[in-house]
């Protein structure tokens, strides 16, 4: 009872996302299902359960035309809550990560989780900065396949993505990818045709293992070397990422990757 008083206090959960998570089994459940369980009212559910998912503290899934929640594994809890549950740290240190709009996620499938939301909804705009040793990293984490499916998702759903990235990406991710044995074709494939608005800058510029990602609703800032990620919903923290963002933007040079990647399916090199 203390550890799970500790976990509401420190995250900030009200009795009811507690309950939830509590509630939960690893087979998922309908809110008919959970209202019966908890005693609460539908209408009262839906609003706790979308932030335990938001948070990455329980898995919402689409069966159908419905949704269902379910638990997380026990080993993704921990990575996500060990840090936190021992650190001894408070709601009331503002600087915390378990401030109510801003929250840390650590671990492998807790950041790939989060990378994955790039393809939740459809037609929207999204900013990515991405150095290129962060995404030799993000190589090193992801199954390829799963990455490859990720690229093919945010095609189908049509998620225009504003990137910069420095002016060697393409030619240095591909080199990174036969060095891996991986297939080029397979990946230059399913990014062929994405709705993209990309912006090089100098290679020797923003050279770091970490990238920013910013969603309408949040930003996230990922080290994929450390398995730490930084979630941020205050407005006033997205207007000043976004900004950066178009400022930064302005002093780089607009490039089409689709058609770089076009040229290297066309070449033969990609095999």
């Amino acid at each position: 009872m203390k550890e799970v008083t500790k976990r509401s206090r420190v995250l900030g959960l009200s009795v009811l996302e507690d309950t939830l998570i509590r509630t939960l089994s690893s087979e998922p459940e309908s809110i008919v299902n959970l209202a019966e369980k908890t005693g609460a009212p539908r209408t009262s559910l839906y609003r706790p359960l979308q932030s335990l998912a938001s948070r990455g503290l329980i898995e919402r899934i689409k069966i159908g035309k419905r949704h269902y929640w379910k638990s997380i594994s026990q080993e993704t809890l921990i990575a996500a809550l060990g840090p936190i549950l021992f650190t001894g740290a408070t709601t009331n240190d503002t600087s915390s990560p378990l401030h109510p709009e801003f929250f840390l996620h650590t671990g492998k499938e807790a950041l790939m989780l989060l990378y994955e939301k790039l393809a939740d909804k459809a037609g929207v705009r999204v900013f990515s900065i991405q150095p290129n040793r962060s995404a030799q990293s993000v190589l090193g984490v992801f199954p390829f396949e799963r990455l490859v499916r990720l690229n093919e998702k945010i095609k189908e759903r049509g998620v225009i993505v504003e990137a910069i990235v420095q002016e060697d990406f393409v030619p240095f991710y591909v080199n990174l990818l036969q060095k891996r044995g991986l297939s080029i074709q397979s990946i230059l494939t399913a990014f062929v045709g994405r709705a993209a608005d990309t912006a090089y800058i100098p290679k020797e510029f923003m050279n770091f293992d970490s990238e920013i990602t910013i969603l309408p609703e949040a930003a996230y800032i990922f080290h994929w070397g450390k398995l730490v990620a930084v979630e941020i919903r205050n407005k006033e923290t997205l207007g000043l990422l976004r900004g950066l963002f178009a400022f930064t933007k302005q002093f780089g040079s607009k490039v089409d990757q689709n058609e770089l990647a076009k040229k290297y399916l066309g070449s033969g090199s990609a095999t």
